[in-house]
């Protein structure tokens, strides 16, 4: 815990490394020639938590809490939710994005090349977005879960290679898989064949980037803050140790709580917690059980 985030608090350090620390993925970002290149950076991507074009969730099972399974959904946008990119209204966000992507591009070297590396990625997201739900139809759970498999998931995306992505996460056979929404799936197999390799480059490129702020440089963390003010209008941010602090307690939870149970909760705490808890549980249970608007 210690050295995470001193590590997150060494701004010389940073400096210094620049965007070696990113050199694993990054380079496998480079070498996205094909769909198997693609599928092979998806996975590495993914994970290290770089959650490009899909994410990965495991969560209970809707149909059966007692069983955790594999959720599949839409992720890897670079503006907050799908109507960003769709709707005129947010026309100021997307030429703001734009921007930032330019610039973002100009800091990792790429010269006149930028604006066109930023335009690919906006075409990209953009088409990606099309394929996603709207916030109103993310929050109806019933058609959030749609269950399958990865023969299933191979029937609704040819285009992609299922067995090979999971063997590559080290998880070849995931069994059930609940789709947040089978359209964005049905349609990744186009995106994944009409989208050129160079726009491919530029989209990862900038996830990883985005992904990682606060390990990179200042110039980076800047940007990637401006960007945050054009959308949201947030005139400062945290102080670092806040912001040091949330990334410690998001990238290591498990070992953070130990800590702070062997801190604020002892052994001898257990027993009058566990009778507390057993207690709300019994009297939720007699009240809600007495409603006569509820079924067993």
């Amino acid at each position: 815990l210690g050295d995470f985030y001193a590590s997150c608090l060494d701004e010389a350090a940073i400096e210094t490394r620049g965007l070696s620390g990113l050199s694993p993925l990054l380079g496998a970002v480079d070498k996205v020639k094909d769909k198997k290149s693609l599928l092979s950076a998806l996975a590495l991507l993914h994970k290290h938590g770089v959650f490009a074009v899909w994410g990965l969730a495991t969560e209970a099972d809707f149909a059966d809490s007692t069983t955790n399974i594999l959720y599949l959904d839409t992720s890897g946008l670079g503006l907050p939710e799908r109507d960003f990119y769709v709707k005129d209204e947010f026309a100021p966000a997307r030429k703001a994005y734009e921007e930032h992507l330019t610039r973002l591009f100009g800091l990792l070297g790429q010269g006149k090349a930028s604006g066109g590396l930023a335009a690919d990625v906006m075409a990209l997201e953009t088409r990606l977005a099309t394929l996603t739900k709207t916030g109103v139809e993310r929050r109806n759970p019933m058609t959030m879960y749609n269950p399958t498999d990865l023969p299933g998931l191979a029937t609704q995306a040819p285009g992609v290679d299922w067995n090979a992505y999971f063997t590559a996460l080290g998880n070849a056979a995931p069994g059930k898989i609940a789709v947040t929404t089978p359209d964005f799936v049905a349609g990744l197999s186009a995106v994944v064949a009409e989208t050129k390799p160079d726009a491919w480059r530029a989209y990862l490129t900038a996830q990883v980037v985005s992904a990682n702020a606060l390990a990179l440089p200042k110039a980076f963390d800047d940007e990637l803050f401006k960007l945050d003010q054009a959308l949201s209008g947030v005139e400062s941010r945290p102080e670092r140790w806040k912001r040091c602090v949330k990334t410690t307690s998001f990238a290591l939870p498990e070992i953070l709580g130990q800590v702070f149970v062997e801190k604020h909760f002892p052994g001898e705490s257990n027993a009058p917690a566990l009778k507390l808890v057993g207690a709300n549980a019994a009297a939720m249970n007699a009240q809600i059980g007495s409603l006569d608007w509820m079924t067993a």
